[in-house]
């Protein structure tokens, strides 16, 4: 996030006092994080120092040089931010021809790395890979906190750091959140929370991580604490009369009412998350609220609604540059086809994106994929494909140590379909039990055979 120094016209306002309240903290808090610039400038700038109160300024002060003198500096500084972040490119690219250890030791122990640029960046490699190859994530977003820890507070200022490395650390909660690992997503979380405490308050690092918290609330079912906190985000929003915002908070507050089965409301949520999310700034985000509404359509048997937003959404969707994004929009596509009655079309792609996805060792996907394709010969009355497609489920879950109740709801249907007696209800209430049991691992399968 860079850094958003005052306007000259500003400081000269903050010393006739004619600022708003608003305005006034925001300069202030930039002055005191300790930026030598924007300090001196205000030397030049604030008039009457020294003057004692009711005392008339002897004459009119000329503030032109002291304007061209802080419109020099603030270019010079913008010159020398924009090398860093060239040099930053540079620098992340050749951590990435290294294994990890070399890397840790690099951002460590050589001054090169040592900039507020390459934190930053390691800190957006972390949040990017986070949706394809969360192991990666964890190691960038722990070189970002270890980095954050190690530059010099007199260069960038204090509560800036204090800013900087709490990113850093509710970056890495949030990744260690997506692989499940929740006790030390937690901590980090913790640990980021006290750092903001200690920055400059910025309300979007705050509402960032009032997300990251709620997103972990969300994968631990304690929804309800969610939605509080999600509220507080839309509070901030709009009080900062920031539109994208207030859109990311009503996409995430869609999804977790969709987590907590409340379909129609995640509805209403994500399709007005999605008028006012901005693309151009999170492309991803506005990329997923459109998915998660398309799945959720589904669910609720909404086809020709599904299919229009679907279309709505290609130009968006053929953006997707990452293969996990391009194999969940080809996995969509066949629900798509499943659900519009086009069945060897959907057979053929749902075949396709399960072996796809086994390739990636993603055991709980290709369960719920293999699902699909099972209500699709359901469906049909191809009872022998059922059974042979269940019969195969079991073993391969096994071997990728799927968690033993989500086992047993697999020995459920295999049971079923060795007796011809598999329904799509069936069908339905694995999957269902499948996607609850991964964020709510207390859960036991209900046997209805």
């Amino acid at each position: 996030m860079m850094w958003t120094h005052p306007e000259p016209v500003e400081l000269v306002e903050l010393g006739r006092d004619t600022l708003t309240r608003a305005q006034v903290r925001k300069v202030v808090r930039h002055l005191m994080a300790g930026c030598a610039a924007c300090g001196d400038i205000a030397a030049q700038l604030l008039p009457g120092r020294g003057r004692r109160a009711g005392e008339e300024a002897a004459e009119e002060v000329d503030y032109t040089p002291a304007f061209e003198a802080a419109r020099r500096r603030v270019a010079e500084w913008q010159a020398a931010f924009a090398e860093e972040q060239a040099e930053a490119r540079d620098l992340l690219a050749e951590l990435a021809a290294h294994p990890y250890e070399r890397r840790w030791m690099l951002v460590t122990q050589s001054a090169r790395f040592r900039t507020w640029s390459v934190c930053d960046h390691l800190i957006e490699e972390a949040r990017e890979a986070g949706f394809q190859d969360p192991k990666r994530a964890v190691e960038y977003a722990r070189l970002g906190v270890d980095l954050a820890e190690r530059l010099d507070p007199a260069v960038y200022g204090a509560e800036r750091l204090h800013d900087l490395a709490g990113r850093a650390w509710a970056t890495l909660g949030n990744a260690q959140r997506i692989r499940t690992d929740f006790r030390d997503a937690t901590a980090s979380l913790l640990r980021a929370e006290r750092l903001l405490r200690r920055g400059t308050g910025d309300p979007l690092e705050k509402a960032q991580l009032l997300v990251f918290r709620a997103s972990l609330l969300g994968d631990q079912r304690r929804f309800p604490e969610v939605f509080p906190l999600i509220d507080r985000v839309l509070s901030l929003a709009r009080r900062l009369n920031d539109r994208h915002l207030e859109g990311k908070a009503m996409i995430a507050k869609g999804l977790f009412h969709g987590h907590a089965g409340q379909t129609e409301a995640a509805i209403a949520a994500l399709r007005r998350g999605l008028a006012l999310a901005d693309p151009v700034r999170e492309h991803r985000l506005v990329v997923a609220g459109h998915h998660n509404l398309i799945f959720f359509l589904l669910e609720s048997e909404r086809v020709e609604e599904a299919l229009a937003l679907f279309a709505e959404a290609r130009p968006l969707y053929e953006r997707f540059e990452d293969r996990m994004g391009q194999l969940r929009v080809r996995w969509l596509e066949g629900k798509i086809a499943l659900a519009t009655g086009r069945c060897e079309e959907a057979e053929a792609i749902l075949l396709e994106v399960r072996e796809r996805l086994t390739e990636r060792d993603l055991g709980f996907d290709v369960a719920l994929v293999s699902l699909d394709l099972v209500q699709l010969y359901t469906q049909q009355g191809r009872t022998s494909d059922v059974r042979r497609l269940a019969e195969e489920m079991l073993p391969l879950f096994e071997a990728r140590d799927v968690q033993r109740e989500s086992l047993v709801a697999l020995s459920v249907l295999q049971r079923a379909a060795v007796r011809e007696r598999v329904t799509v209800g069936l069908v339905r209430e694995v999957g269902d039990f499948l996607r609850r049991y991964r964020t709510e691992p207390g859960l036991r399968f209900r046997d209805p055979v």
